[in-house]
């Protein structure tokens, strides 16, 4: 199958997961053993001699979706060679971040916080997507591995990284991503804070605390 028939059909099966989870027909957790069974399905479908550099994000999407997270990775490393040779900072930034989730699920975990931060060079139009996949994605794989501090650390870096993205707030992404700004960084400190405090740390987590106060209140967020 094409990867652009993969996606649609994985696409497809995510939003009838979604529309019963909100139709309470079926639990978040059981949405996702679904999602990701049928996931499993598709890869069994791919001819991974036919993969090419230019398709292996899409291929990636679909192995991660299955949490194949093995060949994900592999899928991730062309992905991301393919980005730098062909000078695309946006597909650089995305599959680098995803690429960081596959090693942290694979126990790469200090590689995976290393290989995170490294996006943080690129220009502040391309910043958007690095705090929701340190929060959501490479976060959570880290937690509870003995590098709490490092991954809450590297949280609030991310959160530096999102007050930086320069968007146009004419276009609907612009407003979109305004619109959910505040939200991402406050369940951002909160799992920093978190973080500090499941290392023992609550030194750490109170300073992160007042850290976050001191930047709503700055920022009329209060």
């Amino acid at each position: 199958m094409q990867p652009e028939v993969l996606r649609r059909n994985l696409k497809w099966a995510s939003d009838m997961v979604n529309d019963r989870v909100a139709k309470n027909e079926i639990s978040d957790s059981e949405g996702k053993q679904y999602l990701t069974k049928y996931a499993n399905e598709l890869v069994d479908k791919i001819d991974f001699k036919q993969m090419d550099d230019k398709q292996a994000w899409q291929y990636a999407e679909v192995f991660r979706t299955a949490e194949r997270w093995d060949i994900a990775q592999k899928a991730l490393e062309l992905a991301v060679a393919h980005a730098k040779k062909s000078g695309n900072q946006d597909r650089w930034v995305n599959d680098t971040l995803r690429l960081a989730q596959c090693m942290a699920h694979q126990g790469k975990r200090k590689e995976a916080i290393d290989l995170a931060r490294t996006v943080f060079e690129t220009r502040e139009r391309d910043k958007a997507p690095i705090l929701l996949a340190v929060t959501y994605e490479i976060a959570p794989a880290l937690r509870g591995h003995g590098l709490d501090i490092e991954t809450a650390k590297l949280i609030e870096d991310a959160i530096g990284q999102h007050m930086q993205v320069m968007i146009d707030p004419k276009t609907e992404a612009g407003q979109a991503f305004l619109g959910a700004k505040w939200h991402h960084i406050r369940k951002a400190w909160d799992l920093a804070v978190s973080l500090y405090r499941e290392a023992g740390r609550e030194d750490l987590a109170d300073a992160a605390r007042e850290r976050a106060a001191k930047m709503f209140q700055t920022q009329g967020r209060l």
